[in-house]
C-alpha cells in the first residue's frame, strides 16, 4: 500500500449506483473477423516482461480515436454516442449477471457461481476477439508497469486530449486518448472537463475490476463496476 501511494496508484471500491439506464434498444457492434485493422503497431516501450502496447484502441482507426466501449468481459462494443447518452446503471443486461447471481468471474459464493477466475478467458477478452493472434487486454500489473516505467504527461495529439507514455529507456511512446469521465459514485460522465482516461484491464480484483484511470497528473489504478462501458487498449506479448 505504501509503495502504491508513492507511485500514485490507488484502488477504489464503491457500491453506489449511477443514474441512467442502458436500454436494450441501443446499437451494438459485434466482431466479425479477428484481425487488427490497418495501421496497428505494437510499440516496444522496453517494459519489464517485454509486453508491447498497441498504438490505438479496439475499434479505432487512428491513435486519437476513442474506439469502441465495452462492459468488462463482453465482446459486443458500443460507439461513443451510445454510451455517452445511455450510460448503464445496472446489471440487467450484463452478460455474466450481477452481484449475488454472477455466472462467471466470481470469487465469493455469496456473489454467485464461484469459480475463482481472476483473469478474462480469451473468448471474453475483446482485444483478442477483435484482433486475434496474441493480442489481448492488459493485466492490472501491466498497467502499473506502464505507469512506473514511463514518463507521462497529459497533453493533446491532433486536437485530442489524453496521456502520452514515453519509455524511459528507448524513447518510444504511446498516446491514450481521454475516453471517459467517471463511473464510481456518480453517473458515468463522458463530458467531464478536463477530460479523463478510462481503460479496462483483464484482471478481476475483489468486487470489481482494475482499470487505468488517468486524470491530469493524478494518475492511478481505480475500480469500476463491470457493467460500465470503457475503452480497451490491447497489448502483445510474443511467445518465445
Amino acid at each position: 500500500m505504501k509503495k502504491e501511494s508513492l507511485i500514485m496508484i490507488s484502488l477504489l471500491f464503491t457500491t453506489a449506483a449511477v443514474a441512467l439506464t442502458f436500454t436494450t434498444t441501443v446499437p451494438k457492434v459485434t466482431p466479425t473477423v479477428a484481425a487488427p485493422p490497418e495501421g496497428v503497431v505494437a510499440i516496444d516501450l522496453a517494459l519489464p516482461g517485454g509486453t508491447k502496447w498497441a498504438n490505438m484502441n479496439v475499434g479505432a482507426e487512428k491513435p486519437e480515436d476513442f474506439g469502441l466501449y465495452f462492459a468488462w468481459g463482453e465482446t459486443d462494443g458500443y460507439e461513443y454516442d451510445t454510451v455517452a447518452y445511455h450510460p448503464s446503471d445496472s446489471f440487467v443486461e450484463y452478460k455474466f449477471g450481477g452481484y449475488g447471481y454472477l455466472k462467471k468471474y466470481c470469487h465469493r459464493k455469496s456473489e454467485g457461481n464461484k469459480d475463482n477466475k481472476i483473469t478474462l478467458d480469451p473468448e471474453d477478452d475483446a482485444a483478442h476477439v477483435y484482433w486475434g493472434g496474441s493480442w489481448r487486454m492488459p493485466t492490472r500489473r501491466e498497467f502499473e508497469l506502464l505507469w512506473e516505467e514511463t514518463k507521462h504527461e497529459f497533453t493533446a495529439q491532433n486536437g485530442v486530449f489524453g496521456i502520452r507514455f514515453t519509455s524511459k529507456k528507448n524513447g518510444n511512446s504511446i498516446f491514450l486518448p481521454a475516453t471517459v469521465g467517471t463511473c464510481s459514485n456518480e453517473m458515468v460522465n463522458y463530458f467531464a472537463k478536463p477530460q479523463r482516461c478510462g481503460y479496462w484491464s483483464s484482471t478481476l480484483h475483489y468486487e470489481a475490476i482494475g482499470c487505468l484511470k488517468a486524470f491530469a497528473l493524478e494518475d492511478y489504478v481505480r475500480i469500476k463496476y463491470r457493467h460500465c462501458k470503457l475503452s480497451i487498449r490491447p497489448v502483445l506479448k510474443e511467445k518465445k
